[in-house]
């Protein structure tokens, strides 16, 4: 599994986003350490994962499985049907502003990522260790940080295992209707 970092929110969390802009001192207008306020950081840009994906094709790659992390967060890695393990390895840096929402509003690690993408904007799922490596080769082309994240197992449940952080998914805490 191919993980592509996020710009920031994206377009999931909002109901979140915008109640913890409630009880924060400045509101919209708190400033992060970084100085940027909190409604810039809510707001980046999403990324446009097209040429990505357009590159990737011409390439000669065929993903299994392209995921976008949006609404449920993580939890969207699980999203086939099939008794699968995705035990995750490695983790994109956690940016600012989910560490933020993460210190300011109380909300546990394991919330955040089933709220938040929490960096991880796209997963491309692909066969083999060498395409998983040409995929960060083309994202980085695209000036995108990608890293090799992990690997799909099987397993007589669905979960995602999420070891840098001591983290485990069950697929009953999966709302979306699979």
């Amino acid at each position: 599994i191919v993980f592509i970092e996020s710009s920031g929110p994206h377009d999931n969390g909002f109901t979140s986003l915008r109640e913890l802009a409630n009880h924060l001192p400045n509101g919209y207008h708190t400033k992060l350490p970084s100085g940027k306020e909190y409604w810039e950081a809510i707001n980046a840009p999403t990324v446009l994962y097209t040429p990505l994906i357009q590159d990737i094709l011409t390439a000669g790659i065929q993903p299994t499985n392209v995921e976008p992390i949006s609404g449920h967060g993580w939890q969207k890695l699980m999203r086939s049907k099939k008794s699968f393990r995705y035990l995750i390895h490695d983790v994109l840096p956690v940016s600012e502003i989910f560490k933020f929402v993460e210190r300011e509003s109380k909300t546990s690690q394991k919330e955040m990522i089933k709220i938040f993408n929490y960096g991880l904007g796209l997963a491309i799922f692909v066969e083999n260790k060498d395409d998983a490596e040409n995929v960060i080769k083309i994202a980085k082309k695209n000036q995108l940080n990608a890293i090799l994240g992990g690997e799909v197992q099987k397993s007589d449940k669905r979960e995602v295992v999420i070891e840098p952080f001591g983290i485990t998914l069950e697929s009953d805490e999966f709302k979306l209707k699979q």
